[in-house]
């Protein structure tokens, strides 16, 4: 791989829909803090469980900064994480997992 070979992060694919940013896709921050908490959370709940756990936890403090009221944020989390119960369910956890960003399963 580019990333053995070279020692450095690649930022480009070319085996993926024909040429991607490999940002999207698989490259590896040091310092991500949040990438590091992300993985503990994953390995504490568990994959599928996190994953629902974060889409929760998120849109609930996104609500709180766009200063809705903390019912409509618990709310909107649950309404807004339903579409996530439904493809946790079907096995695809790659593609709730991208809705997370750019994080690597443990």
């Amino acid at each position: 791989m580019y990333r053995e070979k070279f020692c450095k992060e690649p930022l480009w694919t070319n085996s993926m829909f024909g040429g991607m940013p490999t940002a999207q896709i698989s490259m590896l921050y040091d310092g991500n803090m949040f990438q590091k908490s992300m993985t503990w959370f994953l390995t504490f709940f568990g994959v599928t469980a996190g994953i629902f756990f974060v889409h929760l936890i998120g849109f609930y403090i996104f609500s709180r900064l766009v200063k809705l009221k903390p019912i409509v944020g618990v709310v909107g989390a649950l309404a807004f994480s339903s579409y996530e119960i439904i493809i946790l369910q079907a096995g695809h956890n790659s593609k709730a997992f991208t809705l997370d960003n750019n994080f690597h399963l443990p």
